[in-house]
């Protein structure tokens, strides 16, 4: 038996994008293989390439509740104090190369990376897993911790690619990807360049967490190590191959 949708095709809804949350339309709505519902957001005067599936537990009811939900969110993140503390996550020189390298062949070369990615995010942080699990010097006992924060890396990549890891130019191949692959987590789309741009931006994210001290030093040790483990496979990780020439239709919907 198909699960009931909570919203209609058409309803003005609030729907969580990031820490905010913003008035929308629901455009569509898909169940997954695996019974879960998404729907296809349009948020109110933007522009139509930040369209996204998003889960329905981003949604909410358009109603005087969770409109008030909506501005007590918003007066709570003005209200942040200054003095958040600071993580930066530090990414290897090695690393730094690519990202330079790709701002260029997106934003200068005007070239795309080609999806699906041959390794895909998930792959690679899964093959991290194994190799990690592999290791002489690996703690059966802190199985559980690696596997939260791996998969943390994985839900931090779908959450936040499509609001804060694209270039404008790369946006019309994020919609297009999103209309032909509405089931499909974006980690198992997206590669190892658009993973490196995750990194940068995980240290503010992870301020606002609410995380001890002791496990936020866990999840960034790890993280580093995660680092490391791309540096070593940078070879097999990244590849100026990976890109191809936009189309001029594609160039015309960039404009």
């Amino acid at each position: 038996m198909a699960p009931k949708l909570k919203f209609a095709e058409g309803e003005k809804v609030l729907c969580f994008h990031g820490p905010l949350i913003y008035e929308a339309k629901c455009l569509k709505s898909s169940v997954t293989k695996d019974k879960h519902i998404r729907y296809l957001i349009h948020y109110a005067g933007w522009n139509k390439n930040w369209d996204e599936w998003v889960p329905e537990s981003r949604v909410l009811k358009y109603n005087e509740a969770n409109v008030q939900r909506q501005k007590e969110v918003q007066r709570a993140h003005t209200a942040q104090p200054a003095k958040t503390k600071k993580i930066k996550i530090k990414i290897p020189e090695e690393l730094k190369v690519w990202l330079v390298d790709d701002w260029d062949v997106i934003n200068r070369q005007q070239k795309l990376a080609l999806l699906p990615a041959k390794l895909t995010v998930a792959q690679i942080v899964d093959n991290y897993l194994a190799f990690k699990k592999s290791s002489k010097t690996h703690n059966a006992t802190k199985d559980k911790v690696l596997v939260d924060i791996t998969e943390g890396i994985k839900e931090y990549f779908n959450v936040t690619l499509g609001s804060q890891l694209l270039y404008k130019f790369e946006r019309p191949q994020y919609s297009e990807i999103l209309q032909e692959y509405p089931d499909t987590p974006m980690s198992k789309m997206y590669g190892s360049i658009h993973l490196l741009r995750l990194f940068p931006k995980m240290g503010p994210m992870l301020a606002y967490t609410a995380l001890d001290e002791k496990y936020l030093q866990l999840v960034l040790t790890h993280i580093q190590d995660f680092l490391k483990y791309m540096v070593t496979n940078r070879s097999t990780l990244f590849n100026l191959q990976d890109y191809g020439n936009a189309t001029p239709e594609y160039h015309r919907k960039v404009q």
